[in-house]
């Protein structure tokens, strides 16, 4: 702005020293052509004034014909009266010399034809009587008044002659007296204009500032806008385009305020609603990061979980073959003493890997399960009872029950075996003492919860195990419901612990997580359906819990089984079974071929079938046909693992668990 006003008032002093020099130029010029032309116009007024005195000389001469002296009285008083610049003169001499009349006192009467031009030596009147009428000016030097005897000041004289009186009539004026009124003239237009021009620079600098002045206020407030001062304001209050223009800018400068600050609330909202958004986007993908994690987590133990399923169907049909082998081995010698040596161990080892498969089905969620209601906070307390004897003192269990008289539905064995798990898990974890604590509540989940997966919104019983031990590792959180793995010294646990839990949970239709303390310790939490209507216990498998392993005689005679089984060994050992009951047997390794059967065949005993097998039908469905053509045949379904009803219906077929020994297929055909 500093740099404006500077360039502002340059511009405006070249202006003005144009204008002064325009001016000077323009006196410089003219004031020579004035004075030439007022010189002019003065000698003209002195010729004018002759030729009136010469008009009236001569019409004085014609007209009254008075006596010469009272002509030149009369022209005295006349002369004395005229006016020629500011000291010239008339003056009258006749043809002879003789001066008539003179103002000058010294030379008036007298004689004047010796009286010499002091510039050109001379006689003077001669001169003036050379230009006499001619229409010339005499110019010759002459003293002045006031400065007597110093004859060196140029006049000019006009003549004219009368020859009816023989008379001369001159006028006399100094040069400098004729241009004197010039060069006043002059000093005055100078003046004049002088003093035009400084009212018109005032006048000037008065409307350039008028004018200039709002259009300063405007572009100082403008460049304070620029700089992004939006509180200021013109205060231009006038009737005119100015005061048009302040008043329009001051408008715009306030609704650009205002649409800043409109703006501003917008991006501040925006803004908010950005961080918000970000937020929660960052939420979700650390949401969907966590979710994937977790879906490869279940996806990874679904597919250790086919996997053990797999192995431990097949691990079962080896057992089948092997428990029903060594039990006939033993029938057959039951007085070999030093053979039984051998074969009772090897049965024992047999069960004992049946154990393992069993482990390794619950963690599948394949196991066999015989689901009933049951009061949680009871089972609990007599869990606790069972386990007491078995903690060392400096262990203490706590139980908090925040709810009473909850129900699930669930196998009261399994979970009672997955309590005795965790709270000797949690034992291991405190080699120097500490506190169990089980805690108890119903949970009613209405909001997204994340266990071992996402939690479907119902009512649900939540026990948690805590201690005040060390806690999970990160590796023993991501692969603690993996089988065999344990986080255990060498030959302290088979890493089959939590995964069972794992499968009997989810089994259960529950869910598990684990976690740890803030400040430390682990936390266990289990999530089981509420149950809330008494059901009712609907399970028609058999409860074949008789360890008894002599074969039960019984009169099975000329009654057909028909024995269907895809493993040509696990099929030879049951229809050894089968024909040790007295029983007919005939056989089919696949579905289709036992379809086939089943049409063809109409006096059927009975049916021992596998569940899983190649063919079109599974175990269920041949027990739904062989139903609906013999509804009284005897059927008996055999399997690895325990698998649903593909079609449920009220006359589910008896479950027979691999491996098992005859006894038991002895007791589900009756």
């Amino acid at each position: 702005m500093f740099l404006k006003q500077k360039l502002s008032r340059t511009f405006f002093s070249a202006i003005t020293a144009t204008l002064l020099l325009l001016f000077v130029g323009i006196y410089w010029y003219s004031v020579p052509l004035i004075n030439k032309e007022v010189y002019q116009i003065e000698k003209n007024a002195s010729r004018l004034v002759l030729n009136n005195i010469f008009e009236l000389a001569s019409n004085m001469q014609l007209d009254l014909k008075p006596p010469k002296k009272e002509v030149v009285d009369r022209l005295q008083q006349i002369i004395k009266k005229s006016v020629i610049a500011k000291t010239g003169y008339l003056f009258i001499f006749d043809e002879q010399g003789n001066m008539l009349y003179h103002p000058n006192p010294n030379i008036n009467g007298t004689n004047a034809v010796k009286l010499k031009n002091t510039h050109n030596g001379k006689y003077i009147l001669q001169e003036l009587i050379s230009v006499a009428d001619t229409g010339k000016e005499l110019e010759y030097k002459w003293d002045k008044p006031t400065d007597a005897n110093n004859y060196s000041h140029n006049k000019i004289s006009l003549v004219r002659h009368l020859p009816e009186l023989g008379w001369y009539i001159c006028s006399s004026v100094y040069i400098d007296e004729l241009q004197s009124s010039g060069k006043l003239l002059s000093q005055r237009i100078l003046t004049m204009g002088f003093i035009t021009f400084m009212c018109a620079i005032f006048l000037a600098l008065l409307f350039s500032s008028w004018i200039t002045k709002p259009i300063n206020t405007l572009a100082l407030i403008a460049r304070k806008v620029s700089q992004g001062d939006l509180n200021v304001t013109s205060g231009i209050s006038r009737k005119d385009e100015l005061g048009i223009l302040g008043k329009a800018f001051d408008d715009m400068v306030l609704q650009m305020r205002e649409n800043i600050e409109m703006l501003d609330l917008k991006v501040a909202s925006r803004t908010q609603t950005l961080s918000t958004t970000n937020a929660q986007l960052q939420q979700a993908m650390s949401e969907s990061q966590q979710a994937q994690k977790q879906l490869a987590q279940v996806q990874h133990i679904n597919a250790i979980g086919q996997l053990a399923g797999g192995l431990a169907h097949d691990f079962n049909n080896i057992l089948t073959i092997i428990l029903g082998n060594l039990h006939a081995a033993k029938q057959d010698n039951e007085q070999n003493e030093a053979l039984l040596q051998h074969l009772l161990p090897a049965i024992k080892a047999s069960r004992k890997g049946s154990d393992i498969t069993n482990r390794l089905l619950s963690f599948s969620r394949r196991q066999y399960l015989r689901p009933c209601k049951v009061d949680i906070t009871v089972l609990i307390d007599e869990t606790i009872t069972l386990l007491k004897g078995s903690l060392p003192s400096k262990i203490t269990i706590k139980t908090h029950y925040l709810d009473n008289n909850l129900h699930v539905y669930v196998d009261a064995n399994q979970l009672e075996n997955c309590l005795i798990n965790l709270v000797l898990n949690a034992k291991d974890a405190m080699p120097n003492g500490g506190d169990i604590t089980i805690t108890v509540n119903k949970k009613t989940v209405e909001h997204p919860l994340q266990f071992d997966e996402e939690v479907t919104f119902a009512d649900y019983v939540e026990v948690t195990i805590t201690d005040d031990g060390s806690g999970f590792s990160e590796q023993a959180i991501n692969k603690a419901f993996e089988p065999f793995f344990t986080s255990k010294e060498t030959h302290q646990g088979s890493g089959l612990g939590l995964s069972t839990v794992f499968g009997f949970i989810k089994q259960s239709k529950g869910y598990i997580r684990i976690a740890n303390q803030k400040v430390s310790g682990a936390k266990i939490s289990l999530l089981l359906p509420l149950l809330i209507h008494q059901q009712d216990d609907k399970l028609s498998s058999a409860s074949l819990h008789d360890d008894n392993e002599n074969v039960i005689t019984t009169d099975f005679s000329n009654k057909l089984v028909l024995l269907v089984e895809d493993d040509n060994d696990v099929r030879a050992i049951i229809r050894k079974q089968l024909i040790a009951f007295g029983l007919n047997v005939i056989e089919a390794n696949d579905s289709d071929e036992a379809e086939q059967l089943i049409d063809t065949i109409d006096d059927l005993y009975g049916m021992v079938s596998d569940i899983s097998m190649p063919g079109n039908k599974d175990g269920f469905e041949l027990a739904t046909l062989l139903k609906t053509r013999s509804p009284s045949c005897k059927i008996v379904l055999m399997s690895g693992y325990f698998h649903p009803a593909t079609e449920p219906n009220k006359d589910i077929p008896i479950l027979l668990k691999k491996p098992f020994v005859a006894n038991k297929l002895f007791q589900a055909l009756q």
